[in-house]
């Protein structure tokens, strides 16, 4: 287990050495040493992200650790569906909601994932409540986004946690709506489905 201070001391020590690092490239001359500083800079800044990847993880590690993180996700699979808004909370907790850009809608529509709360907590049953706001694709602006809920439990075991809230399709919105149905929310426990 890594403590605060050494994973500060890492990260210092990863800065000093990607500082340090250009500095040793050897000067050329031309489109050659161009050419070499264009890769040696590609390699840096992979090699900065792989950096910021692990320090995240071990970060993540110490302030969720497995024994007590509960992490929500939520999906969905609807042709025709985007996702507007999502709030979700753990026993009664703090609400946490995200607003999804078009773009980010779009993403998620095709088979797409996102991490909507990370939580620490400990072993038993917890309630969860979401909420979200949906529109169809094709809606015109002035078609109102339809909305939908969920309200279940799941149980926490001294393992991390993680639950998907998946929109499904349900119920026709309207008689008139052949084919068109609003979907439902539903909590999928990944541990439990392995």
């Amino acid at each position: 287990m890594i403590n605060r201070k050494q994973f500060r001391d890492w990260g210092v020590a990863a800065i000093a050495f990607f500082a340090v690092l250009p500095a040793a490239v050897p000067a050329q001359s031309g489109d050659a040493a161009i050419a070499d500083q264009d890769r040696a800079i590609q390699a840096l800044k992979e090699q900065a992200l792989d950096v910021e990847q692990k320090a995240q993880s071990l970060e993540d590690d110490l302030v969720y650790p497995a024994s007590s993180r509960v992490s929500v996700y939520v999906g969905e699979e609807i042709p025709g569906i985007l996702l507007k808004q999502i709030t979700v909370s753990i026993d009664n907790g703090e609400p946490v909601s995200y607003t999804y850009k078009e773009q980010e809608a779009l993403a998620l529509s095709v088979k797409g994932i996102h991490r909507v709360l990370r939580i620490n907590t400990t072993p038993g049953a917890h309630r969860i409540h979401a909420a979200y706001s949906a529109q169809f694709a094709d809606a015109r602006d002035q078609q109102e986004p339809f909305s939908g809920s969920y309200d279940g439990f799941f149980e926490k075991g001294p393992w991390a946690a993680a639950v998907e809230l998946e929109l499904e399709s349900g119920t026709p919105v309207s008689p008139a709506a052949v084919g068109r149905a609003k979907p439902e929310l539903k909590m999928r426990d990944w541990r439990a489905a392995q």
